[in-house]
């Protein structure tokens, strides 16, 4: 979700991974190589029309700031009924140096605040290894016990 011009898309394609990504934006997908456009749409977080349990991984990134407040929660249980064992969301905060520039980030909170909401709805975050990307603003969600 949020795949913009589709460059982890295109990394796990190149590692022998099938991946798809969506994005709002379709100049964004229109910038992406030929090669890799077909496994992009244009699509709406808000209407993910996906079977439960579709995808081993979902990777949200740089998204859910742009999105009203209170619809967070029925955002993360989407993406949440979408995977059937990873959701990986990673969130600009409003401590980030450069957070408050973009008039598009509705959504800013704390560490600590997405925490709470994500253990609100009952889902199990493991601890981000050291050298994960973007370690600070990441939240790795294990689905299942």
């Amino acid at each position: 979700m949020g795949c913009g011009v589709g460059n982890l898309v295109w990394g796990f394609t190149n590692s022998g991974i099938v991946a798809e990504g969506i994005d709002i934006s379709e100049d964004a997908i229109n910038l992406t190589s030929a090669s890799i456009r077909p496994l992009l749409r244009v699509g709406d977080i808000f209407n993910l029309d996906y079977s439960d349990n579709k995808f081993d991984l979902v990777n949200c990134s740089d998204t859910l700031e742009h999105i009203p407040e209170e619809a967070s929660r029925d955002i993360i249980q989407s993406l949440y009924r979408i995977t059937n064992r990873w959701l990986v969301l990673n969130i600009c905060l409003w401590t980030e140096k450069n957070a408050r520039l973009d008039p598009t980030h509705i959504n800013l909170h704390s560490k600590r605040w997405w925490i709470k909401i994500i253990n609100q709805l009952g889902y199990i975050i493991i601890k981000t290894p050291s050298d994960f990307p973007s370690k600070r603003n990441a939240f790795i969600i294990r689905k299942g016990a």
